[in-house]
């Protein structure tokens, strides 16, 4: 069973958002991990915090906070906005729109790895 660009991206932002809220209930659980000691809750002392995993973990949830933002607005922009011929279908496979670039350059890294 094949999908067509439109469902998938659908069905992409869908399993997108499913996964945000995995990632926003584990982010609450980092975050805790980082502030607080396992024993009685106290509040850790700043010198006792790893700041670079704490830093890495609020921009990796930011990261993902913000590509789904930015699907939901090329969604919202192929299904509502989008008037032209062809619908949604050539929205999603016009090579000018960034969104579509970035989304496909994410996925297509070249592999640089030693033969």
């Amino acid at each position: 069973m094949a999908f067509g660009i439109s469902e998938a991206q659908i069905l992409g932002l869908w399993l997108e958002t499913l996964f945000l809220g995995v990632n926003l209930v584990s982010f609450g659980f980092a975050v805790h991990a980082f502030l607080f000691n396992a024993r009685g809750g106290t509040r850790r002392p700043a010198k006792d915090i790893n700041w670079f995993l704490f830093l890495m973990c609020i921009f990796l949830c930011f990261t993902s906070i913000f590509d789904t933002g930015v699907g939901l607005a090329h969604n919202i922009d192929a299904f509502i906005k989008y008037k032209g011929p062809g619908g949604s279908d050539e929205h999603f496979h016009n090579i000018s729109n960034w969104v579509n670039v970035a989304k496909v350059g994410r996925n297509e890294v070249p592999d640089t790895s030693p033969n």
